[in-house]
């Protein structure tokens, strides 16, 4: 059926499988009840747990401080005043108007006539949607900074077996918060890959990326023959097809965008990779204990300070092996996943579908592979919530101050403070010179992906050739 001139909804699109059509909205729906489950719901939870931990021991007891909504602690954050009100801000807008202005928007992608709303803007706005869909994560990993830096075991010297531990933890509304975002990814996802499946994308790239490596290929060979014309022309013929397409003339996409292989977007990823493999063991953040609590870290001979570096925060949720609860053990293992994994892994393969001479069929499927892997690692919005948590490092601890006095110790915390004028748990994150490997990372990270994918959509569309 020819449908080159249909300009009806995505939805309904001639090319369109009925249960994909309705199936959207659907998933659309599971996302949306997610979050208002999830915004209503205690979001994380903080308690003292405190005994023997010598083996044989009969537990430990515990001391709930506080539980939180996603709400309530936008709230106090809004009331720690300060620079705590633009936080109490960011965090509605991401994690409250951004969840459901997403799903609003992928809706609207779905059902609007093309006639109305563009195919190619209707592809910007579903490539963007996929990609800025983690940001509603930026509640949880805020508030997974606040709980991994409030992790704090303590321990007597000399009797190890005497423990004390400040513990915060996620709790369901925190993981339905996860599980809605997931769900709006996947639909997201499915909704841009049926976009692209009914509008014939991949067969406008390969014949796109087929005329422009022919014409690189023909510019190629006809530099070679005039290198080996030369006096110096055999050594350097050689050293040029070394640096050329493979065999079956398929050239990498570097080649295909006008690109020397050993150029400054190979560089840039290769540094990308570089810090966020080592900036990760590097010293990036430290928390400053201060008010009651640091009475007993004295009696227990701790210091005053906690220092982390970006790998001790992502498995930093058990890091105290007190009580550590299914919740915190499913959330570390998501940060090391999509905060660690995920991000390396992408940059990696992203070298390979730079510098590797494809055939015009997988570098595009791999291409589409990776957007979806992009859209996936969640390092830019883990390192964002740390920078942010040291910037605004006074209007943190006024948070889990006011948090705290507004808790179950509320008489005990008011009445120290109103007394001596000193807070019962005062906790000032900051930040070390690691963190700039990290941002410098992320940065590189999300300006190449920009890059590459510029340069794809440009083949695609036959922009390309008309540069050359």
């Amino acid at each position: 059926q020819d449908d080159q001139d249909y300009g009806g909804p995505l939805a309904f699109h001639p090319r369109m499988p009925r249960q994909v059509s309705y199936a959207a909205p659907v998933l659309l729906l599971v996302a949306a009840t997610a979050f208002v489950i999830a915004q209503t719901s205690v979001f994380f939870a903080a308690a003292f747990n405190a005994g023997d931990g010598a083996p044989g021991s009969q537990g430990l007891d515990t001391i709930n401080l506080v539980n939180l909504t996603i709400f309530e602690a936008i709230h106090n954050l809004w009331a720690a005043g300060g620079g705590g009100k633009l936080l109490a801000v960011l965090t509605f807008a991401a994690s409250i108007l951004l969840p459901y202005g997403k799903l609003l928007i992928l809706g609207t992608m779905w059902f609007v006539p093309a006639s109305t709303w563009g195919v190619h803007r209707r592809d910007r706005v579903l490539v963007i949607m996929d990609q800025i869909g983690k940001v509603t994560l930026a509640d949880c990993s805020l508030f997974a900074v606040l709980s991994i830096m409030l992790q704090a075991p303590w321990s007597a010297e000399g009797d190890p077996s005497t423990r004390l531990q400040l513990g915060v933890s996620p709790r369901a509304g925190y993981i339905w918060q996860v599980f809605g975002t997931g769900v709006s990814l996947v639909v997201g996802h499915a909704m841009l890959a049926a976009h692209r499946i009914v509008e014939r994308e991949s067969n406008k790239y390969i014949v796109q990326a087929s005329v422009v490596q022919s014409t690189r290929t023909m510019s190629m060979l006809e530099s070679q023959t005039n290198l080996r014309s030369s006096s110096a022309g055999g050594l350097l013929a050689s050293f040029a097809d070394a640096l050329g397409g493979n065999s079956e003339g398929n050239l990498s996409v570097a080649q295909l965008a006008g690109h020397a292989k050993a150029g400054l977007v190979t560089l840039l990823l290769s540094t990308t990779l570089g810090l966020m493999l080592g900036g990760t063991f590097v010293g990036c953040f430290k928390v400053h204990w201060t008010g009651a609590v640091t009475s007993i870290r004295g009696l227990m001979h701790d210091g005053a300070y906690d220092y982390w570096t970006m790998w001790e925060l992502l498995v930093g949720l058990t890091r105290t092996g007190l009580q550590a609860t299914a919740a915190c053990i499913f959330v570390e293992a998501l940060l090391i996943i999509f905060c660690f994994i995920v991000p390396i892994a992408f940059i990696a393969a992203m070298l390979v579908l730079w510098l590797c001479p494809m055939k015009p069929a997988v570098q595009y499927r791999m291409w589409v592979v990776l957007q979806v892997v992009c859209a996936w690692g969640a390092m830019d919005i883990f390192t964002g919530a740390i920078f942010l948590s040291g910037l605004f490092s006074k209007d943190i601890y006024n948070f889990v101050n006011y948090s705290m006095e507004h808790g179950n110790l509320q008489p005990i915390c008011a009445g120290l403070q109103g007394s001596t004028g000193v807070v019962c748990i005062g906790a000032e994150p900051g930040l070390q010179m690691g963190i700039a490997l990290i941002l410098t990372a992320v940065i590189l990270w999300v300006a190449c992906a920009i890059y590459v994918h510029m340069v794809m959509t440009r083949i695609r569309e036959g922009k390309m050739l008309q540069t050359m």
